[in-house]
């Protein structure tokens, strides 16, 4: 005799596994957007990192959003220029 909730464990289980593949692949794929161009979903992190008192993130990972414009990691809603001062924000 099958023993149902068994049953119904080891198909919960095999759609957790399911998912985890997808999520890894869909994450795979990004992170390969990310290496190959930039994405909305990146930083580009300058090497040797800032110091903490530079400008205009303040240490933190930046994207260029436009001439003298940046985006920071750390308030990534936020449009900053060269000087740290924030231009606008966006969404």
């Amino acid at each position: 005799m099958v023993n149902i909730a068994g049953l119904i464990i080891n198909i919960i289980m095999l759609l957790l596994i399911i998912t985890l593949v997808i999520l890894g692949v869909i994450y795979n794929n990004q992170l390969n957007i990310c290496i190959k161009s930039q994405s909305p979903l990146c930083y580009n992190i300058s090497c040797p990192c800032d110091g903490t008192d530079s400008l205009p993130c303040k240490g933190n990972s930046k994207k260029k959003y436009a001439d003298g414009q940046w985006i920071c990691s750390n308030a990534p809603r936020t449009v900053v220029d060269n000087t740290g001062k924030t231009v606008k924000t966006i969404y």
